[in-house]
């Protein structure tokens, strides 16, 4: 809410704050946020004025963002929800035998090669939603290789944009090596560098991502917010 620049008393606070924001007139994308007892949007502020005619009687819930949205001409990008390991990790299982860890320097021409590898065999739309760009890699990386030495599960952290000390992860496991609990040990290992760097981990997903929902609530991480963007024609007032 900080990062919003929204009264954190709002919180407890039952109603609806929309918020134009510069980050939001790079991308033009708006997005509704439940904090607490209040639902916030931060929007272009090319939107903002017409966006607060829109809100002004509505509840602060989910339903009636997307209904409001929607008669607004807002184009629907997607919900999703964002994260956090506040505790311990519960135990996991150890690697199997066959697959090990390998920490990815980005300065290493043959640790760039495995990636580029990584990235040659993947589908774009599996690499955009890990938010994998080989022009754009993550600061901290760390992956697990098979025994032929190529990248079967990458993971990723860099700091989180909205707020100071937290660890934005990504996790990707090539679609033949899924379903075998490898997301779930690379996130682990990932937490763990993070913890120990003195990052609080933080995952974002898709809500129609069951299988990182399913990782994400295995490892005990705890929903923090939820939202769901919209983009709306730019000469709106």
């Amino acid at each position: 809410m900080r990062s919003m620049n929204v009264d954190e008393s709002l919180l407890t606070q039952p109603g609806v704050s929309v918020i134009g924001h510069p980050r939001r007139a790079e991308n033009h994308v708006t997005a509704g946020y439940t904090m607490g007892e209040h639902l916030v949007v931060t929007c272009d502020p090319e939107v903002e004025t017409m966006l607060i005619e829109a809100t002004r009687d509505m509840a602060p819930t989910f339903n009636a963002w997307r209904q409001v949205a929607a008669s607004a001409g807002g184009e629907l990008l997607g919900s999703s929800r964002i994260q956090i390991l506040s505790a311990g990790l519960p135990q996991v299982p150890g690697l199997p035998d066959a697959l090990r860890f390998r920490r990815i320097d980005t300065t290493n021409a043959d640790d760039l090669k495995l990636v580029e590898d990584l990235v040659e065999r993947s589908d774009a739309a599996d690499l955009d939603e890990a938010e994998i760009e080989l022009g754009n890699l993550d600061e901290i990386i760390d992956v697990i290789l098979d025994t032929s030495g190529d990248i079967v599960t990458y993971s990723s952290a860099c700091p989180f944009a909205m707020a100071i000390g937290y660890g934005d992860i990504g996790i990707f496991t090539r679609p033949e090596y899924q379903g075998q609990g490898l997301g779930s040990l690379a996130v682990a290992a990932m937490c763990e560098r993070l913890q120990t760097e003195g990052l609080v981990p933080l995952y974002r997903c898709g809500e129609d991502n069951v299988g990182s929902i399913k990782v994400s609530a295995g490892l005990g991480f705890q929903v923090a917010t939820k939202l769901t963007s919209y983009r709306f024609p730019h000469n709106m007032t």
